[in-house]
């Protein structure tokens, strides 16, 4: 159980940033595939840097009711998918499968709350949690043990001290903090006059958006027009709060550790006959690479067990970054 860790992937996020980022690709039967690239690349460099045990991928299934009810502007800013990406959901799918990776996508869920439910579960079971995405919105799930981290490479892990050196808060402030500055990318408007340093200085000296709000309705923020407007912005808070705080407890999802299937333990046939099928030559050329190192450790440590059988065998070099790299801290 030493040193357990799920690696969560927010699906989504990933194929979108992939798509942004790589320049347009295509298949030998012409299908973009430039986002699968991308997702690919990004994938592979997480699990070589985390070394999981276990790893989930989650997308949106679509708007949650309970949230639209509260809010029916919800992101509905946003253009729909872009349809060269959309053909490549399917693709993302396609491979996870082949390289035996679970995924999930819940029928009006987001992948915020898969993510933070079996984030949740995971923690209470004892285990390490790397939550790899880009949103805000997860860091109120980061704990000792859960971190969140970039998708992009050499990006650093936030811990707790990590949140708050980014936002100016504490983990169990983060939905206070977004709640009063509001999120842009989710159609979620804040106080006026309230950025990011104002959000951090009010709760750092009130504690919590209740006593701001207390404080406000007995006329001691200052300067007034910031308190005139929290008091203006009762039910917008209130709102925001719902709407910001991940769901921990969603249904038909894995309720324990042990249920959740471990990656697939196949010989990399089912990937690689995947990325040879729509053209991925650099990645089928990385893969053979990585299998001859694999190759290589193990008969370096087969060798030294034979030499030396009175005496446990020392680790390869991946094992060793993979207990470096969980020790990782931001102090």
């Amino acid at each position: 159980m030493a040193n357990e860790l799920l690696l969560l992937l927010d699906g989504n996020a990933f194929a979108h940033r992939a798509f942004h980022a790589v320049a347009p690709l295509n298949a030998p039967d012409g299908t973009p595939t430039n986002a699968l690239h991308g997702f690919i690349h990004l994938f592979r460099a997480l699990r070589e840097q985390w070394l999981p045990t276990k790893i989930v991928a989650a997308f949106d299934g679509g708007k949650p009711a309970d949230r639209m009810a509260l809010c029916p502007a919800y992101k509905g800013q946003r253009k729909p998918m872009d349809e060269a990406l959309k053909v490549q959901m399917p693709l993302i799918d396609g491979y996870l499968d082949a390289a035996g990776i679970p995924r999930v996508r819940l029928p009006h869920e987001e992948a915020d709350d898969i993510l933070s439910t079996l984030a949740a579960r995971a923690e209470a079971a004892g285990r390490d949690v790397r939550i790899a995405t880009s949103d805000k919105d997860l860091l109120q799930m980061v704990t000792p043990r859960v971190w969140c981290v970039s998708p992009t490479k050499g990006g650093k892990p936030l811990d707790p001290a990590g949140v708050v050196a980014k936002l100016g808060v504490v983990p169990e402030k983060v939905v206070d903090y977004l709640a009063l500055v509001g999120d842009t990318a989710d159609n979620l408007p804040g106080i006026p006059g309230v950025g990011p340093k104002t959000a951090a200085k009010l709760l750092a000296v009130h504690g919590s958006l209740a006593a701001v709000r207390e404080a406000a309705a007995a006329g001691k923020i200052e300067p007034e027009r910031i308190g005139k407007a929290i008091r203006e912005g009762g039910e917008l808070l209130e709102i925001n709060r719902k709407m910001m705080t991940t769901k921990r407890d969603l249904a038909g999802l894995w309720e324990s550790w042990d249920a959740i299937p471990p990656p697939g333990e196949a010989d990399g046939a089912e990937e690689r006959a995947f990325c040879a099928r729509y053209g991925m030559a650099s990645l089928l050329r990385e893969m053979a690479r990585d299998a001859a190192r694999a190759k290589e450790e193990e008969e370096i440590l087969a060798e030294a067990a034979a030499e030396e059988p009175a005496r446990a065998p020392k680790p390869s070099k991946r094992a060793e970054k993979r207990d470096d790299s969980r020790q990782l801290t931001l102090f």
